[in-house]
């Protein structure tokens, strides 16, 4: 199996590997993308097969194009749900923070590929609140609705 990694053997980061990177601007479907990569054997710095929501999650990193880059957690009182995007690092002035790495993908092309997927938050995971109030402790009494006696 070939793994993505950081060196120039890698078929993702590569130099050789720029059409891979191509066919998402392109507008090649990213599925396919994913069949192919799977196919010939590429898999995550992990070790594991490629996924859709993988090449997204990767190719969205502000990282490949030498942005530094943080997760900002957003929490909703509301809802009492959180939600979690990635942001480019900026300094006092407000420029971007470049990193002390090759950079494996142009600022535009990077821009290109992130209005493609385009700016969608990942899903939260600290909270446990419940959408429906009382669910989880409340049951109903009529008979013919199958309730739980208590215990």
């Amino acid at each position: 199996m070939t793994r993505v990694g950081d060196d120039d053997s890698s078929p993702v980061t590569s130099p050789s590997a720029v059409p891979r990177r191509k066919r998402l601007i392109l507008g090649a479907d990213w599925h396919a993308i994913v069949a192919d990569w799977n196919r010939q054997g590429i898999t995550t710095s992990k070790g594991n097969p490629w996924t859709w929501i993988g090449l997204r999650d990767m190719m969205g990193n502000p990282r490949l194009c030498g942005y530094r880059s943080h997760v900002v957690i957003e929490f909703d009182p509301e809802t009492g749900r959180e939600s979690r995007h990635m942001t480019i690092a900026h300094d006092a002035e407000g420029k971007p923070i470049m990193g002390q790495w090759t950079a494996i993908l142009e600022v535009s092309e990077w821009e290109t590929i992130k209005e493609i997927i385009g700016d969608g938050a990942m899903r939260g995971g600290g909270h446990n609140s419940r959408v429906y109030l009382s669910s989880g402790t409340l049951r109903c009494g009529k008979e013919e609705r199958g309730s739980v006696p208590p215990r």
